[in-house]
């Protein structure tokens, strides 16, 4: 993204940038990066609402943030909203700032969570959100046309990160 910042010494900005990330955030957000013994992803397919963001797209789960709401916290809830499921470990890996101009919500910040889950857990979800589920190995979800472009970057940070570290 360019940010055009034209400056007059005595009046100060002429026309500030429309958008950077130094605006103040507008969501906090986390996403689950569920994944089985066989590196498969758990997705929902979310809803086909008028004005549901990314909707009839696949995304992961989780969601937004409430007031003061820790992230950790925020994830569980979520998870046990959508799911009805507690995972028996999880550990954050990755934060992400998106700024995207145009968007519902201009200013995303994003904690994503590593979970991994049994045929058991997955079996036990009881899904209360969005219109399906499905587990999909990684090399199917970058082929997919409608998947939240977002929680896909993070799949494949989290997939790759030891060719990518190493």
């Amino acid at each position: 993204m360019t940010i055009d910042m034209t400056t007059d010494i005595t009046n100060g900005p002429v026309s500030p940038p429309p958008l950077t990330v130094c605006n103040v955030v507008d969501l906090y957000a986390v996403g689950a990066v569920i994944y089985d013994s066989a590196g498969h992803f758990l997705m929902q397919l979310r809803d086909d609402k008028p004005g549901l963001p990314v909707r009839d797209h696949w995304a992961l789960f989780g969601g937004g943030c409430h007031q003061d709401e820790a992230t950790e916290g925020a994830l569980l809830r979520e998870l046990e909203e959508e799911l009805e499921f507690r995972p028996r470990t999880y550990h954050r890996f990755h934060n992400a700032v998106y700024a995207i101009a145009g968007a519902p919500t201009p200013v995303v910040s994003k904690a994503y969570f590593a979970i991994p889950a049994d045929a058991g857990e997955l079996a036990a979800m009881v899904q209360h959100e969005g219109r399906d589920r499905r587990l999909f190995p990684l090399d199917e979800l970058t082929g997919l046309a409608r998947i939240a472009p977002w929680d896909l970057c993070a799949i494949l940070l989290y997939a790759r990160a030891g060719a990518l570290w190493s």
